[in-house]
């Protein structure tokens, strides 16, 4: 991050940015690009050059006079750069108006079957959970009051309580069958 070399990076990134907003103002006029259909994201993408001129030109001043620095302390530990620089997080929002291009029309149905998936993974998700405590239930109300034992270090109790019977009870379903201290389920029923 002290790199000098990034400020000069940040500056080739910010006159790409200006060029680009001159070029579409010159292409589509200044009614239409701060009126037109896309006037939202014109608007937005002029405030992001502008902050970023105007963080340049803090930094630039900077170099020159010197606020902010050890020698002389200026605005202090939050000076007026360090809340320009927030700015730059804007940026990122730019890369949103890229899907808009048709190019990317497979990568945005790749993503709705993405969230669709993790709908349909959700109530997977839920329909297990309700097996599971369905048959610790059962398990619970069945064998949970011989309260049955296994002889490991730790002193595990099989179905001691509704949580623990539904841990056990999906690591049995889960795993082959094998307790934890690798018996098999069904040898202590």
């Amino acid at each position: 991050p002290n790199w000098p070399g990034f400020e000069y990076i940040e500056f080739g990134f910010m006159m790409f940015f200006v060029f680009e907003m001159v070029v579409k103002l010159r292409l589509t006029g200044v009614r239409h690009h701060f009126l037109g259909p896309d006037m939202k994201w014109n608007w937005f993408d002029s405030a992001v050059v502008t902050m970023s001129l105007l963080d340049f030109s803090l930094w630039v001043y900077q170099k020159i006079v010197g606020f902010g620095t050890k020698d002389e302390p200026g605005l202090g530990p939050v000076s007026l750069m360090r809340v320009a620089r927030l700015a730059r997080l804007t940026r990122l929002i730019r890369l949103l108006r890229v899907l808009r291009l048709r190019m990317f029309k497979e990568l945005i149905l790749m993503v709705k079957g993405v969230v669709a998936g993790m709908r349909t993974l959700l109530w997977a998700m839920v329909m297990l959970l309700f097996i599971v405590y369905t048959g610790a239930v059962v398990v619970r109300q069945t064998i949970g009051p011989e309260r049955i034992s296994i002889n490991d270090e730790y002193g595990t109790v099989l179905f001691s309580d509704l949580l623990w019977s539904m841990f056990m009870l999906f690591r049995i379903v889960m795993q082959d069958g094998v307790l934890p201290d690798g018996t098999p389920f069904a040898g202590r029923m």
